[in-house]
C-alpha cells in the first residue's frame, strides 16, 4: 500500500493498473479510492475506469467523487452525464455530488431533479 500512496501523487493512473491486483485487503482498497479519485488528473479518464474496473458502492462512491469534480470543470457536461445512468445508487451518488457542487440550494435542486426526470 505504501507504494501506491507514494505513487498517487505522481503517477495516479500507474495507481489504477495496479489497483487491482494490488492484493490489498478491501477496506485497504477502499481507503484508497477516494485519494486516487481526486488526484487522477483527467476526470472522463478516470470515470471510465470507474466502470471498467469497479462494483458495489465502491463504483458508487469513486463516480460521485468524479462526478463532483466534472460539475466544478463543466456543470453541462456531468449534468448530461447523469441524465444517461439508469436509477440506482450510482445515479444516487452522482446527483448528491451535482447537489453539492452546486451548493445545494433548493431552486436548484429542483431545477436538477425535474431535469433529471424524477428522483435519482
Amino acid at each position: 500500500m505504501f507504494v501506491l500512496l507514494i505513487a498517487l501523487n505522481t503517477d495516479p493512473e500507474f495507481v489504477a493498473r495496479e489497483f487491482a491486483g494490488s492484493g490489498l485487503e478491501v477496506v485497504y482498497q477502499r481507503q484508497l479510492l477516494p485519494f486516487l479519485m481526486t488526484k487522477w488528473g483527467d476526470v472522463e479518464r478516470a470515470l471510465a475506469w470507474t466502470k471498467d474496473t469497479l462494483v458495489g458502492s465502491a463504483r458508487s462512491e469513486a463516480i460521485g467523487i468524479l462526478i463532483g469534480r466534472m460539475a466544478r470543470q463543466s456543470p453541462s457536461k456531468a449534468v448530461a452525464i447523469v441524465e444517461k445512468m439508469p436509477p440506482g445508487s450510482e445515479r444516487e451518488s452522482a446527483f448528491g455530488a451535482l447537489m453539492t457542487s452546486y451548493g445545494g440550494g433548493f431552486q436548484v435542486g429542483a431545477e436538477l431533479h425535474a431535469r433529471l426526470e424524477g428522483s435519482p
